[in-house]
């Protein structure tokens, strides 16, 4: 399935429904006229999804099932947080969920895909060696410094949306604390919560997503904050 990317879908689907950001980004996209597809692993699913999958967002027959009729996707299925799993189930999971649902997505055509980033992508915030960030303001360029399996899932997830955008053409957006090109264009001109943001970016319309670039090649000098405890 092709459509035109520029004008908002007709039904998305929300992985990761049942959390608490896919129950608020449901009813953020429902209440703008757009149909939902709710696919998690188990309920108590968002009361304004018409179409319930319960099922794996790894698993390829479970997201093919539930990308059917689909224009736009909010994938949110992960483990929110390093402590959730073993080192190797949370990268595994995260990683592998993201690349199911966007090269799926991309192989049938589906014009649109946002997936939910974090601060956590550049390695700093939970990094147990008390790094700071190399400058301020912090921005999409930031250089990273992983040391858990959850931030290393964040930051390779991004890559998974850039490849997906390069290889199937979609416009593929990330939302989230670290902001990408696309983000900002498509999310950041008004102040919002996440799920609002993840339905803006989904939504497309007057502020549609713009197709991601690639990572950029070199470095730029930039100014650093006097003050290295302060941030915008």
């Amino acid at each position: 399935m092709t459509t035109n990317s520029n004008r908002a879908p007709r039904r998305v689907l929300v992985t990761g429904a049942a959390g608490e950001i896919g129950t608020a980004a449901t009813a953020e996209l429902v209440e703008h006229g757009i149909a939902v597809t709710a696919l998690s692993l188990a309920g108590p699913f968002p009361p304004g999804a018409d179409r319930i999958v319960v099922g794996d967002a790894t698993s390829p027959t479970d997201v093919a099932e539930a990308l059917d009729g689909v224009d736009g996707v909010v994938h949110l299925a992960a483990i929110p947080h390093p402590t959730l799993g073993t080192p190797l189930e949370v990268y595994r999971t995260n990683v592998t969920a993201t690349f199911n649902v966007l090269s799926s997505a991309g192989a049938l055509g589906v014009p649109r895909a946002v997936i939910a980033s974090s601060i956590n992508a550049f390695g700093v915030p939970m990094n147990a060696h008390g790094p700071m960030p190399a400058y301020f303001p912090l921005d999409e360029e930031l250089p990273v410094d992983l040391e858990d399996a959850y931030s290393l899932s964040k930051h390779s997830d991004e890559s998974t949306s850039r490849m997906a955008w390069r290889r199937w053409g979609s416009t593929s957006s990330r939302s989230g604390s670290r902001w990408s090109r696309t983000s900002r264009s498509c999310a950041r001109r008004q102040p919002a919560s996440a799920p609002t943001r993840l339905a803006r970016c989904a939504r497309g319309g007057a502020t549609s997503t713009r197709a991601m670039p690639p990572e950029p090649s070199g470095s730029r000098s930039r100014r650093r904050s006097a003050d290295p405890t302060s941030s915008e």
